[in-house]
């Protein structure tokens, strides 16, 4: 793999955000082959020298000597073999209820039988998996998952499979997701809605405020077309500093758009919508969700109850393992 100075210059000279973006997923997916070794997420056996940290783009416009750190340590826990618990299976487990349902398969509220510890379990369907050609989607999505360590992101904690399946377990946080309260409330208010930016980076304040994304096409010929030229439309109510930001973060031009300066992120949380949010707060988690009030507590019991009233599907594991080749890098 190149030395990470090479790899930092070569990205410096990159003329765009976007280029810049597609230069670093493209080194991840080229450099980060070799593993180094493995370790158990479940039992928290984390070398010391991997403190938490992000990978950002923004690290070409410092200095290098700096940064080398904060790069090093993602990368190397991307490059992290992650280990397969063989001691682990679904038997160790209490299945509660179905949380969520997905593409793959489906993700479970689970009690482990030895420290009666909620988690949620991930279940990966590996015969549909293989028809729709994910493998390597489902791979990668477990290195990042791997690799990331930050307060505002679910932790993994273990990875075990069965001859039909690929189990993720992962902290479980019983508070809903975001897109059910999008779906339920239909936008939110913009204080609500400056707090959920500040922790994901504004990635989608303009969906989470409108319920829409900014831009709409009947193909994907108008809707780029939509991208390139047209504005979003801006529903009554915002705030002057909330279309502002809206408008400097969809701004045509890369070299002009918020966030694509020298500055960086940095120029976003210093942006006048965010004038009363307090970024260490949040990261820290000291300011509690405007949901808060919202949740419901559920006992284990009531979790059970509901299980049985849903009449929900077991989980069958076949016999013989009909896609260990496909899976042997897991």
């Amino acid at each position: 793999m190149p030395s990470i100075h090479a790899l930092s210059s070569k990205l410096q000279s990159v003329s765009s955000q976007q280029k810049l973006d597609d230069e670093i997923h493209s080194i991840l997916n080229t450099h980060t082959i070799s593993h180094i070794q493995t370790y158990s997420y479940f039992n928290k056996d984390i070398p010391e020298n991997m403190s938490p940290g992000e990978l950002s783009s923004n690290f070409v416009y410092g200095d290098p000597h700096e940064n080398l750190q904060q790069i090093e340590s993602f990368e190397k826990r991307y490059q992290f073999s992650y280990k397969i618990e063989r001691e682990l299976d679904l038997h160790k487990f209490e299945l509660i209820m179905t949380l969520g349902q997905g593409s793959f398969g489906r993700v479970l509220l689970v009690v482990f039988e030895q420290n009666k510890i909620e988690y949620a379990l991930k279940v990966l369907d590996k015969s549909k998996i293989v028809k729709y050609s994910q493998i390597k989607h489902v791979q990668s999505e477990i290195r990042i998952l791997n690799a990331i360590k930050h307060p505002n992101i679910i932790i993994m904690h273990s990875l075990f499979k069965d001859n039909s399946y690929i189990y993720v377990l992962m902290e479980y946080i019983g508070g809903g997701d975001l897109f059910g309260y999008i779906n339920r409330l239909k936008f939110f208010q913009e204080n609500v809605t400056s707090f959920f930016a500040a922790q994901i980076v504004l990635v989608l304040i303009y969906e989470m405020n409108t319920g829409n994304p900014p831009f709409k096409g009947q193909s994907d010929l108008v809707l780029f077309e939509a991208i390139c030229r047209k504005k979003p439309p801006m529903r009554t109510g915002f705030t002057l500093n909330f279309k502002k930001i809206i408008l400097d973060l969809l701004e045509k031009d890369p070299t002009k758009r918020l966030g694509s300066s020298s500055k960086g992120s940095a120029a976003v949380k210093e942006h006048p919508w965010f004038i009363k949010i307090n970024f260490h707060a949040i990261y820290t988690q000291q300011i509690p969700s405007p949901f808060y009030q919202y949740v419901i507590t559920r006992s284990i019991d009531d979790c059970r109850q509901e299980s049985i009233v849903r009449n929900e599907e077991p989980l069958v594991v076949a016999e013989q393992d009909y896609y260990e080749e496909y899976f042997k890098d897991f």
